[in-house]
């Protein structure tokens, strides 16, 4: 296959259908247009112009006056009447419409020219337009052949291509045709192979009986000895097995031993829990006793000192301030009291001093707690943050007081 099988001709459109082109008969158009324009120009400059019509003035004459006497009025009539002579025709009139008529017969060929080169021009345009497309026609033709012409071209170039990849096929299959063929003769040869081999592997295994048939006697004699070494083997498990569980018995009796010891000391940690509760509550007690006796005492000094003092302000504010004082300290000393008796210490808090900051609320209630220097066990410090709970605790009433006492600072100790 040559290039020149592959590579289309490119030869026009119309050399094949063997017709003319579509432009020359523009081209001869467009060549007879411009033959009359250039013929109207050449004749129309030879024409004469028209000459301009002149302006005709009229002048008016003025009747004589009527004579005053009758003898003139008499001679006029008896003087005989002149006849009136014939007019005489008026050449520039006549020129002027001669020279009109030639205008307007110039006019219209001039219109007429225009109108030939209007169409003219109007016959160009569509002689150009039909050129236009004519010519794109022609563009299409030769793009559609071009199509076609790849199409074949494609279609020749993937027949190529077929064939290119039947032959490869053919070959391929070919070449598997003759590795088939050694790899069977491969086989063949280790088939035979493996049939020498076990023939020599039967012979080695008839001596190998022979030989084991010898080693029997010496193997059961190792085997009897293996046997005694097991047996002596299970007996050391089963002491080892023996002294694993005694192990585990006295581990347990150990486990259970201190188990009983923690419930002992948890036992002991709760009834000294219960006593402290007990002794926080007589503390409760004996101080709501104090309390109420010192209120009974303020109000009777205040009474005294109103009574001793009469009107004075300043002295009865002063004891109204130490009397104040002694209840916020009074009110301090219930709120430990309280959260002290409701904490609840571990084991683990023995020894150790934790310090916690108390936000109460005015109906007696704990808002918050913050360990201010913990105590460094997490059960222990677990136990005071479990204070938040508290409530009923005894706040005073006096806004001003309240506000001396709503936070708490305490110290917790086991002893």
């Amino acid at each position: 296959m040559s290039l020149l099988d592959i590579v289309p001709s490119r030869t026009p459109q119309f050399a094949k259908q063997g017709q003319t082109p579509a432009n020359v008969p523009v081209a001869i158009s467009l060549l007879l247009h411009v033959g009359v324009l250039v013929a109207f120009i050449w004749f129309g400059r030879n024409l004469t112009p028209i000459p301009e019509p002149k302006h005709i003035q009229a002048v008016m004459v003025r009747a004589p006056a009527p004579a005053a006497s009758s003898a003139p009025a008499a001679k006029a009539v008896a003087e005989p009447v002149a006849k009136p002579q014939p007019a005489q025709p008026d050449l520039k009139q006549a020129a002027a419409v001669a020279a009109a008529a030639l205008a307007a017969e110039k006019a219209e060929q001039l219109a007429a020219a225009k109108q030939a080169q209007t169409e003219a021009r109007e016959q160009a345009k569509a002689q150009k337009a039909a050129a236009v497309e004519a010519q794109q026609q022609a563009q299409k033709q030769e793009q559609l052949q071009a199509q076609l012409q790849a199409k074949k071209q494609a279609e020749k170039q993937a027949a190529i291509e077929s064939a290119y990849a039947l032959k490869k096929a053919k070959e391929a299959e070919k070449l598997k045709a003759e590795r088939e063929a050694e790899l069977a003769k491969k086989a063949e040869l280790a088939a035979k192979q493996d049939a020498e081999n076990l023939a020599r592997a039967h012979a080695e295994k008839l001596a190998a009986a022979k030989a084991a048939a010898l080693d029997a006697k010496r193997q059961a004699a190792e085997k009897a000895a293996v046997l005694d070494a097991k047996k002596q083997a299970l007996a050391k498990v089963a002491e080892k097995a023996e002294a694993e569980k005694a192990a585990k018995a006295r581990a347990a009796e150990e486990a259970k031993l201190t188990r009983e010891r923690a419930a002992k000391e948890q036992a002991a940690a709760d009834a000294k829990a219960a006593k402290d509760a007990k002794a926080a509550q007589e503390r409760a007690a004996n101080a709501a006793a104090a309390k109420a006796n010192a209120a009974r005492e303020a109000a009777d000094a205040k009474r005294r000192l109103t009574q001793a003092l009469g009107d004075d302000d300043a002295e009865i504010g002063a004891l109204k301030g130490q009397v104040k004082a002694s209840n916020i300290g009074k009110y301090k000393a219930q709120i430990e009291s309280k959260i002290k008796g409701a904490w609840r210490p571990p084991a683990s808090c023995n020894g150790l001093k934790p310090t916690a900051r108390f936000q109460l609320s005015a109906e007696g209630s704990v808002i918050s707690v913050v360990l201010t220097s913990p105590s460094g066990d997490d059960d222990c410090d677990a136990s005071i943050k479990a204070l938040a709970n508290v409530r009923g605790i005894q706040m005073p009433s006096d806004p001003e007081e309240y506000s001396q006492v709503r936070q708490a600072t305490i110290r917790f100790s086991t002893h």
